[in-house]
């Protein structure tokens, strides 16, 4: 059976030092005390680490003035380090220092240098690994925003999107500039088996998805008494049953992990019936209980949140005026901006308590009740000075 590989890392002893080739991709400088991270094989105990390349197993020695250190997958705790050139010399990582999460890890030394009794910070073997993440909808607009957001967070992402491929790919490039951290994916999501192909493809591209932001939208103003069959399904298609589909996907990804979060961009009239947009109106009250549904059904893994913003961009046909009295008909006078969105999705993925919560973002908008979408209401002058 082939050798299982980890993360390890390589502590240079000396000022200058370069431990080997894969320090330098990594970017490793090789000052003095500089923890490096390269793949490695578990296991193995020669003087030398190994990796598997090709189907061949192909040495490479460390420098002798390095450390190497080798960590335990299922426990998750830290294996005694082992100096593996030259053999006499010992170091142990010290289980008392030993947390989880995001927490550090420190690194005591041998006898010989005891003014290095503790060691640089590094990150748990969970936390090196690269979270991936799926944006519906991520080609402008908020979903853009998001994916600048959670790419500069350390994230990669696998932007979805419909008929906007121009701007996809300019933001793939965008976010590509410096490292690949961005794939874009072509799917009609009212079409089931397109969207499976999609989510597919993205896992074929990236791995598993640990973080899926349900952010395509369609939003087409009708009323009750002539809106078409058609738009109804389309309305449906998108915002609900697209969303469910992708969450089942998540839940039956075969991958062990930690944690993996589906968070669904809702509307704040959920919270604050009116009979504007009426089919859009529909399905996002459906996706709001289908949200509570799948959070009560999948037990917590993976979570399941929400995000209900008010109007934060212009869309359709208002005009640059509307938007700007509308977006601030609140009890903070303030508007919503992709930015504040961002902030909670964010916040949604680093606080693992959470789950089955909604998050309202419209300045206490929904608590006023209105009867209409301000949009209507502005433009009729029931808040003109």
């Amino acid at each position: 059976m082939a050798p299982r590989q980890t993360t390890g890392l390589v502590e240079t002893r000396l000022p200058g030092c370069r431990a080997s080739g894969a320090c330098r991709r990594h970017g490793t400088r090789g000052l003095s005390g500089r923890l490096s991270l390269f793949p490695v094989v578990e296991g193995l105990t020669l003087s030398g680490d190994r990796e598997a390349s090709g189907g061949r197993i192909r040495r490479r020695r460390l420098a002798p003035h390095c450390v190497f250190v080798r960590f335990c997958r299922a426990s998750r705790t830290a294996r005694k380090a082992r100096l593996l050139l030259p053999p006499r010399r010992v170091q142990r990582i010290r289980s008392g220092d030993l947390r989880t999460g995001h927490s550090s890890r420190r690194i005591s030394c041998s006898r010989s240098d005891p003014s290095r009794r503790r060691g640089p910070r590094f990150w748990t073997e969970r936390s090196l690994a690269i979270p991936n993440i799926l944006i519906t909808g991520g080609a402008k607009r908020i979903g853009a925003d998001l994916a600048r957001r959670f790419a500069g967070a350390g994230f990669k992402v696998a932007i979805h999107y419909g008929s906007s491929e121009g701007e996809a790919e300019a933001l793939r490039d965008e976010l590509t500039a410096s490292r690949s951290i961005c794939s874009i994916h072509r799917a009609d999501l009212r079409d089931r088996s397109e969207t499976e192909r999609m989510f597919d493809e993205v896992r074929a591209t990236m791995g598993a998805v640990d973080l899926c932001i349900n952010n395509a939208s369609m939003f087409v103003n009708d009323d009750l008494l002539d809106y078409e069959d058609t738009q109804f399904d389309d309305h449906l298609g998108v915002n609900l049953k697209a969303p469910v589909q992708l969450g089942a996907l998540m839940r039956r990804q075969p991958e062990e992990a930690e944690d993996r979060l589906i968070l669904n961009m809702l509307d704040n009239k959920v919270f604050a019936i009116n009979p504007d947009f009426f089919t859009y109106t529909l399905s996002k009250t459906a996706l709001l209980a289908a949200t509570r549904m799948m959070a009560m059904r999948f037990a917590g893994f993976p979570r399941v949140c929400g995000i209900a913003p008010s109007i934060t961009l212009i869309s359709g046909k208002q005009s640059p005026e509307n938007f700007e009295k509308s977006s601030r008909i609140n009890y903070l006078g303030r508007r919503v901006f992709p930015s504040d969105i961002a902030d909670a999705a964010l916040f949604l993925w680093k606080t693992k308590s959470c789950n089955d919560q909604i998050i309202t973002i419209d300045g206490g908008q929904s608590m006023m009740r209105l009867s209409r979408d301000v949009a209507f209401l502005t433009k009729e002058g029931h808040f003109d000075e």
